[in-house]
Protein backbone atom coordinates (compact mmCIF):
# COMPACT_ATOMS: atom_id res chain seq x y z
CA UNK A 1 0.00 0.00 0.00
CA UNK A 2 2.74 2.20 0.51
CA UNK A 3 2.56 5.30 -1.85
CA UNK A 4 -0.88 4.53 -3.02
CA UNK A 5 -3.68 7.02 -1.63
CA UNK A 6 -7.44 5.17 -0.79
CA UNK A 7 -9.92 7.66 -1.03
CA UNK A 8 -12.61 6.10 0.99
CA UNK A 9 -15.31 8.68 1.95
CA UNK A 10 -15.40 9.38 -2.28
CA UNK A 11 -16.26 5.77 -3.20
CA UNK A 12 -18.22 4.71 0.60
CA UNK A 13 -21.76 5.17 -1.16
CA UNK A 14 -20.55 3.05 -4.09
CA UNK A 15 -18.95 0.21 -1.49
CA UNK A 16 -21.97 0.40 0.21
CA UNK A 17 -24.32 -0.13 -2.23
CA UNK A 18 -22.35 -3.37 -3.33
CA UNK A 19 -22.14 -3.99 0.09
CA UNK A 20 -25.77 -4.26 0.69
CA UNK A 21 -26.23 -6.28 -2.46
CA UNK A 22 -23.93 -9.04 -0.99
CA UNK A 23 -25.38 -9.44 2.23
CA UNK A 24 -28.81 -9.49 0.64
CA UNK A 25 -27.85 -12.59 -1.45
CA UNK A 26 -26.84 -14.26 2.00
CA UNK A 27 -29.33 -12.67 4.75
CA UNK A 28 -30.98 -15.94 5.04
CA UNK A 29 -27.59 -17.68 5.85
CA UNK A 30 -27.42 -15.39 8.69
CA UNK A 31 -31.03 -15.17 9.73
CA UNK A 32 -31.05 -18.87 10.10
CA UNK A 33 -27.84 -19.22 11.75
CA UNK A 34 -30.02 -16.19 14.43
CA UNK A 35 -32.82 -18.79 14.40
CA UNK A 36 -31.32 -21.84 15.39
CA UNK A 37 -28.55 -20.08 17.94
CA UNK A 38 -29.92 -17.28 19.06
CA UNK A 39 -27.82 -17.33 22.52
CA UNK A 40 -24.52 -17.99 20.58
CA UNK A 41 -25.20 -15.69 17.29
CA UNK A 42 -23.47 -12.52 19.00
CA UNK A 43 -20.88 -13.93 20.35
CA UNK A 44 -20.06 -16.15 16.61
CA UNK A 45 -21.66 -13.97 14.21
CA UNK A 46 -18.55 -12.74 13.49
CA UNK A 47 -17.22 -16.46 12.52
CA UNK A 48 -19.90 -16.60 9.83
CA UNK A 49 -17.94 -16.40 6.57
CA UNK A 50 -19.35 -15.39 3.10
CA UNK A 51 -16.84 -16.62 0.39
CA UNK A 52 -16.73 -14.01 -2.23
CA UNK A 53 -14.82 -14.75 -5.34
CA UNK A 54 -13.86 -12.49 -8.09
CA UNK A 55 -12.77 -13.07 -11.87
CA UNK A 56 -9.93 -10.58 -13.64
CA UNK A 57 -7.96 -11.21 -16.52
CA UNK A 58 -5.21 -10.25 -13.89
CA UNK A 59 -4.28 -7.39 -11.57
CA UNK A 60 -1.46 -5.90 -13.64
CA UNK A 61 -1.86 -3.21 -16.59
CA UNK A 62 -5.01 -1.82 -16.91
CA UNK A 63 -8.19 0.12 -14.85
CA UNK A 64 -10.42 -3.29 -14.79
CA UNK A 65 -7.03 -5.01 -13.27
CA UNK A 66 -6.50 -1.70 -10.74
CA UNK A 67 -10.34 -1.50 -9.93
CA UNK A 68 -9.83 -5.12 -9.21
CA UNK A 69 -7.49 -5.09 -6.64
CA UNK A 70 -9.23 -1.75 -5.10
CA UNK A 71 -12.28 -4.05 -4.99
CA UNK A 72 -10.74 -6.38 -3.08
CA UNK A 73 -8.55 -3.81 -0.86
CA UNK A 74 -11.51 -3.30 0.77
CA UNK A 75 -13.72 -5.89 1.06
CA UNK A 76 -11.01 -7.59 3.03
CA UNK A 77 -12.10 -4.79 5.79
CA UNK A 78 -15.26 -6.72 6.19
CA UNK A 79 -14.69 -9.29 8.34
CA UNK A 80 -17.22 -12.13 7.37
CA UNK A 81 -16.15 -12.28 3.99
CA UNK A 82 -13.43 -14.76 3.05
CA UNK A 83 -12.12 -14.09 -0.69
CA UNK A 84 -10.70 -15.51 -3.93
CA UNK A 85 -9.51 -13.77 -7.00
CA UNK A 86 -9.28 -16.15 -9.76
CA UNK A 87 -7.40 -14.71 -12.89
CA UNK A 88 -5.97 -15.89 -16.09
CA UNK A 89 -2.86 -15.49 -15.97
CA UNK A 90 -0.70 -16.54 -13.10
CA UNK A 91 1.37 -13.93 -10.81
CA UNK A 92 2.84 -11.52 -12.59
CA UNK A 93 5.88 -8.86 -11.76
CA UNK A 94 4.50 -5.35 -10.93
CA UNK A 95 0.41 -6.38 -10.26
CA UNK A 96 -1.27 -4.41 -8.08
CA UNK A 97 -1.74 -4.39 -4.67
CA UNK A 98 -3.16 -7.67 -3.21
CA UNK A 99 -3.73 -8.82 0.21
CA UNK A 100 -1.82 -11.41 1.35
CA UNK A 101 -5.06 -13.26 3.33
CA UNK A 102 -6.69 -13.19 -0.34
CA UNK A 103 -6.35 -16.48 -2.10
CA UNK A 104 -4.74 -16.35 -5.48
CA UNK A 105 -6.32 -19.29 -7.58
CA UNK A 106 -4.86 -18.92 -11.37
CA UNK A 107 -7.40 -20.97 -14.07
CA UNK A 108 -8.38 -22.13 -17.44
CA UNK A 109 -10.81 -24.31 -18.25
CA UNK A 110 -11.37 -25.21 -14.83
CA UNK A 111 -13.05 -22.53 -13.40
CA UNK A 112 -16.68 -23.73 -12.75
CA UNK A 113 -14.72 -27.07 -10.91
CA UNK A 114 -12.54 -24.54 -8.72
CA UNK A 115 -15.75 -22.85 -7.52
CA UNK A 116 -17.44 -25.77 -6.47
CA UNK A 117 -14.21 -26.96 -4.68
CA UNK A 118 -13.67 -23.86 -2.65
CA UNK A 119 -17.70 -23.38 -2.27
CA UNK A 120 -18.20 -19.74 -3.34
CA UNK A 121 -20.93 -18.24 -2.64
CA UNK A 122 -20.74 -14.99 -4.69
CA UNK A 123 -18.71 -14.81 -7.69
CA UNK A 124 -17.93 -11.64 -9.36
CA UNK A 125 -17.51 -11.82 -13.19
CA UNK A 126 -15.86 -9.66 -15.17
CA UNK A 127 -14.59 -11.38 -18.33
CA UNK A 128 -16.23 -12.08 -21.57
CA UNK A 129 -17.13 -15.57 -21.90
CA UNK A 130 -21.15 -15.82 -22.72
CA UNK A 131 -20.91 -19.69 -22.78
CA UNK A 132 -19.31 -19.87 -19.59
CA UNK A 133 -21.59 -16.69 -18.07
CA UNK A 134 -24.68 -18.85 -19.20
CA UNK A 135 -23.06 -22.04 -17.22
CA UNK A 136 -22.21 -19.76 -14.29
CA UNK A 137 -25.80 -18.16 -14.21
CA UNK A 138 -27.97 -21.84 -13.89
CA UNK A 139 -24.95 -23.10 -10.61
CA UNK A 140 -27.71 -23.66 -7.62
CA UNK A 141 -26.41 -22.00 -4.16
CA UNK A 142 -24.33 -19.60 -6.46
CA UNK A 143 -25.18 -16.09 -6.85
CA UNK A 144 -23.74 -14.02 -9.97
CA UNK A 145 -22.98 -10.07 -10.43
CA UNK A 146 -21.44 -9.17 -13.60
CA UNK A 147 -19.25 -6.28 -13.82
CA UNK A 148 -19.34 -4.77 -17.11
CA UNK A 149 -15.92 -3.60 -17.30
CA UNK A 150 -16.69 -2.68 -21.22
CA UNK A 151 -19.30 -0.75 -23.23
CA UNK A 152 -22.13 -1.38 -25.51
CA UNK A 153 -19.99 0.54 -28.82
CA UNK A 154 -16.33 -2.06 -28.29
CA UNK A 155 -18.90 -4.84 -29.85
CA UNK A 156 -20.03 -2.66 -32.56
CA UNK A 157 -16.88 -1.20 -33.31
CA UNK A 158 -15.17 -4.23 -33.77
CA UNK A 159 -17.63 -6.04 -35.76
CA UNK A 160 -18.31 -8.46 -33.25
CA UNK A 161 -22.20 -8.57 -33.31
CA UNK A 162 -22.89 -11.87 -32.74
CA UNK A 163 -20.78 -12.04 -29.44
CA UNK A 164 -22.63 -8.30 -28.99
CA UNK A 165 -26.02 -10.48 -28.79
CA UNK A 166 -25.26 -13.49 -26.73
CA UNK A 167 -23.22 -11.30 -24.36
CA UNK A 168 -26.24 -9.13 -23.33
CA UNK A 169 -28.58 -12.40 -23.50
CA UNK A 170 -26.69 -13.85 -20.44
CA UNK A 171 -26.34 -10.54 -18.68
CA UNK A 172 -30.49 -10.67 -19.06
CA UNK A 173 -30.21 -14.19 -17.39
CA UNK A 174 -27.87 -12.70 -14.18
CA UNK A 175 -29.39 -12.06 -10.97
CA UNK A 176 -27.06 -8.87 -11.44
CA UNK A 177 -24.97 -6.53 -14.12
CA UNK A 178 -23.12 -3.45 -12.95
CA UNK A 179 -22.58 -1.30 -15.40
CA UNK A 180 -20.16 1.63 -15.36
CA UNK A 181 -22.14 3.44 -18.79
CA UNK A 182 -24.73 5.81 -17.78
CA UNK A 183 -26.83 5.90 -21.13
CA UNK A 184 -26.12 2.01 -21.27
CA UNK A 185 -27.38 1.59 -17.78
CA UNK A 186 -30.45 4.41 -17.92
CA UNK A 187 -31.46 3.81 -20.76
CA UNK A 188 -30.45 0.60 -23.15
CA UNK A 189 -30.34 -2.00 -20.39
CA UNK A 190 -33.55 -0.99 -18.95
CA UNK A 191 -35.21 -1.16 -22.48
CA UNK A 192 -33.30 -5.12 -23.26
CA UNK A 193 -34.95 -6.04 -19.45
CA UNK A 194 -31.03 -6.51 -17.66
CA UNK A 195 -31.15 -6.10 -14.24
CA UNK A 196 -28.52 -3.39 -13.81
CA UNK A 197 -27.07 -0.65 -11.09
CA UNK A 198 -24.69 2.07 -12.23
CA UNK A 199 -21.54 2.76 -10.56
CA UNK A 200 -18.54 4.78 -11.02
CA UNK A 201 -15.09 3.11 -10.82
CA UNK A 202 -12.86 3.02 -8.11
CA UNK A 203 -9.95 5.83 -7.92
CA UNK A 204 -6.91 4.93 -5.98
CA UNK A 205 -6.36 8.50 -4.69
CA UNK A 206 -7.48 10.62 -1.94
CA UNK A 207 -8.53 14.18 -3.39
CA UNK A 208 -7.58 15.77 -0.62
CA UNK A 209 -3.93 14.40 -0.62
CA UNK A 210 -3.46 15.67 -4.18
CA UNK A 211 -1.29 18.49 -5.27
CA UNK A 212 -2.38 19.07 -8.56
CA UNK A 213 0.32 19.71 -11.46
CA UNK A 214 1.39 23.10 -11.88
CA UNK A 215 0.99 22.98 -15.54
CA UNK A 216 4.79 24.23 -16.03
CA UNK A 217 5.78 22.12 -18.64
CA UNK A 218 5.03 21.07 -22.06
CA UNK A 219 4.41 17.56 -21.46
CA UNK A 220 1.32 15.47 -23.14
CA UNK A 221 0.69 12.05 -21.80
CA UNK A 222 -0.89 9.29 -23.39
CA UNK A 223 -1.58 6.60 -20.54
CA UNK A 224 -2.84 2.80 -20.67
CA UNK A 225 -2.09 -0.29 -22.66
CA UNK A 226 -0.26 1.10 -25.93
CA UNK A 227 -0.34 -2.41 -27.96
CA UNK A 228 -4.37 -2.20 -28.02
CA UNK A 229 -5.25 -0.86 -31.47
CA UNK A 230 -8.28 0.48 -30.12
CA UNK A 231 -6.45 3.27 -27.89
CA UNK A 232 -5.15 4.42 -31.01
CA UNK A 233 -1.99 5.89 -29.14
CA UNK A 234 -0.96 6.17 -33.32
CA UNK A 235 -3.24 9.28 -33.29
CA UNK A 236 -1.34 11.14 -30.64
CA UNK A 237 2.07 10.40 -32.11
CA UNK A 238 1.07 11.47 -35.16
CA UNK A 239 -0.48 14.90 -33.92
CA UNK A 240 2.97 15.12 -32.36
CA UNK A 241 4.42 15.82 -35.63
CA UNK A 242 2.37 19.44 -35.75
CA UNK A 243 2.31 20.28 -32.49
CA UNK A 244 6.33 20.55 -32.44
CA UNK A 245 5.83 22.96 -35.76
CA UNK A 246 4.10 25.60 -33.42
CA UNK A 247 5.59 24.19 -29.32
CA UNK A 248 8.67 23.00 -30.57
CA UNK A 249 9.80 22.32 -26.80
CA UNK A 250 6.53 19.85 -26.12
CA UNK A 251 7.18 16.41 -25.24
CA UNK A 252 4.86 13.27 -25.11
CA UNK A 253 5.40 10.73 -22.69
CA UNK A 254 3.89 7.49 -23.59
CA UNK A 255 3.09 5.50 -20.29
CA UNK A 256 2.56 1.89 -21.66
CA UNK A 257 3.94 -1.62 -20.98
CA UNK A 258 6.54 -1.86 -24.05
CA UNK A 259 5.83 -5.30 -24.77
CA UNK A 260 4.19 -5.36 -28.24
CA UNK A 261 5.09 -1.61 -29.17
CA UNK A 262 6.93 -2.18 -32.50
CA UNK A 263 4.41 -0.41 -34.65
CA UNK A 264 4.32 2.81 -32.06
CA UNK A 265 7.85 2.98 -32.16
CA UNK A 266 8.72 2.19 -35.94
CA UNK A 267 5.78 5.00 -36.52
CA UNK A 268 7.83 7.82 -34.50
CA UNK A 269 11.29 6.70 -35.77
CA UNK A 270 9.28 7.17 -39.06
CA UNK A 271 8.27 10.10 -38.37
CA UNK A 272 11.56 11.54 -36.67
CA UNK A 273 10.21 11.82 -33.96
CA UNK A 274 12.38 10.31 -31.66
CA UNK A 275 13.32 13.22 -29.82
CA UNK A 276 9.79 14.26 -28.70
CA UNK A 277 8.21 11.23 -28.20
CA UNK A 278 9.45 8.63 -25.07
CA UNK A 279 8.14 5.21 -24.18
CA UNK A 280 8.63 5.71 -20.37
CA UNK A 281 7.44 1.79 -19.60
CA UNK A 282 4.67 0.45 -17.25
CA UNK A 283 4.50 1.61 -13.27
CA UNK A 284 1.65 1.15 -10.98
CA UNK A 285 2.04 4.36 -10.09
CA UNK A 286 1.66 6.47 -13.12
CA UNK A 287 1.01 9.83 -10.18
CA UNK A 288 4.70 10.38 -10.69
CA UNK A 289 4.62 11.95 -14.00
CA UNK A 290 1.58 14.35 -13.36
CA UNK A 291 2.85 16.75 -11.72
CA UNK A 292 4.23 19.30 -13.95
CA UNK A 293 1.89 17.89 -17.14
CA UNK A 294 0.35 20.08 -19.19
CA UNK A 295 -1.95 17.66 -21.42
CA UNK A 296 -3.33 14.24 -21.03
CA UNK A 297 -4.20 13.17 -24.69
CA UNK A 298 -6.95 10.22 -24.75
CA UNK A 299 -7.69 9.22 -28.76
CA UNK A 300 -9.45 5.83 -27.33
CA UNK A 301 -11.86 4.98 -29.72
CA UNK A 302 -14.19 3.19 -27.14
CA UNK A 303 -14.38 3.45 -23.28
CA UNK A 304 -16.87 2.49 -20.45
CA UNK A 305 -15.27 4.63 -17.44
CA UNK A 306 -11.53 5.87 -18.47
CA UNK A 307 -9.26 5.78 -15.10
CA UNK A 308 -6.96 7.41 -16.33
CA UNK A 309 -9.66 10.32 -17.07
CA UNK A 310 -10.58 10.63 -13.69
CA UNK A 311 -6.95 10.64 -12.36
CA UNK A 312 -5.82 12.96 -14.65
CA UNK A 313 -8.22 15.73 -14.01
CA UNK A 314 -8.02 14.71 -10.19
CA UNK A 315 -4.60 16.13 -11.15
CA UNK A 316 -6.09 19.12 -12.91
CA UNK A 317 -4.41 18.37 -15.78
CA UNK A 318 -6.85 19.22 -19.24
CA UNK A 319 -8.04 16.07 -21.13
CA UNK A 320 -8.37 16.30 -24.90
CA UNK A 321 -11.14 13.46 -25.98
CA UNK A 322 -11.90 11.83 -29.21
CA UNK A 323 -15.83 11.48 -28.46
CA UNK A 324 -16.56 10.11 -25.43
CA UNK A 325 -19.01 12.44 -24.57
CA UNK A 326 -21.00 9.28 -22.70
CA UNK A 327 -18.52 9.23 -19.96
CA UNK A 328 -19.28 9.63 -16.62
CA UNK A 329 -16.02 11.77 -16.32
CA UNK A 330 -16.39 13.38 -19.44
CA UNK A 331 -17.83 16.95 -18.56
CA UNK A 332 -15.45 19.56 -16.86
CA UNK A 333 -11.57 19.80 -17.80
CA UNK A 334 -11.76 18.26 -20.85
CA UNK A 335 -12.02 19.38 -24.86
CA UNK A 336 -13.87 16.92 -26.56
CA UNK A 337 -13.34 16.59 -30.71
CA UNK A 338 -15.71 14.40 -33.14
CA UNK A 339 -12.44 14.19 -36.20
CA UNK A 340 -10.55 11.27 -35.62
CA UNK A 341 -7.53 13.19 -37.55
CA UNK A 342 -4.01 14.18 -35.85
CA UNK A 343 -4.32 17.50 -37.16
CA UNK A 344 -7.58 18.09 -35.24
CA UNK A 345 -5.83 17.18 -32.43
CA UNK A 346 -3.16 18.70 -32.37
CA UNK A 347 -4.57 22.02 -32.69
CA UNK A 348 -6.72 21.85 -29.73
CA UNK A 349 -2.98 20.78 -28.06
CA UNK A 350 -1.77 23.66 -29.59
CA UNK A 351 -4.11 26.35 -28.22
CA UNK A 352 -3.62 24.95 -24.78
CA UNK A 353 -0.09 24.67 -24.70
CA UNK A 354 0.27 28.48 -25.78
CA UNK A 355 -2.54 29.96 -23.53
CA UNK A 356 -2.03 29.06 -19.96
CA UNK A 357 -4.85 30.91 -19.27
CA UNK A 358 -6.99 28.67 -21.12
CA UNK A 359 -4.88 25.77 -20.01
CA UNK A 360 -5.69 26.74 -16.62
CA UNK A 361 -9.24 27.12 -17.01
Amino acid sequence: MKNIYFSFNKLYNKIFLIFIIIISFNINKIINYYKYNPDKFYKKSLNIKIKIGIVSKSIKNGGTERATSLILYYFSKVKIFELFLFTLQGKQNNEYFLDNNIKRIAFKNNLIGLLQEQKIDILIYQLYNHKLLNILNKIKNLKLIIINNSCFFYWIYSNRCYYFKNYYQAYKNSYYTISLVPFENDYLFKKWGINSILIKNFIQYEYDSITPSDLSSDIILMIGRGDDREKRFELGIKSMKHIINEVPQSEMKLISSLNGLFFLKKLTKDLNLENYVKFVGYTTNPSIYYKNASIHLFPTIVESFGNVLAETKIYGIPNILVGLDYLSASEGGTVIIYDDSPLSLAKVAIKILKNKRYKKN
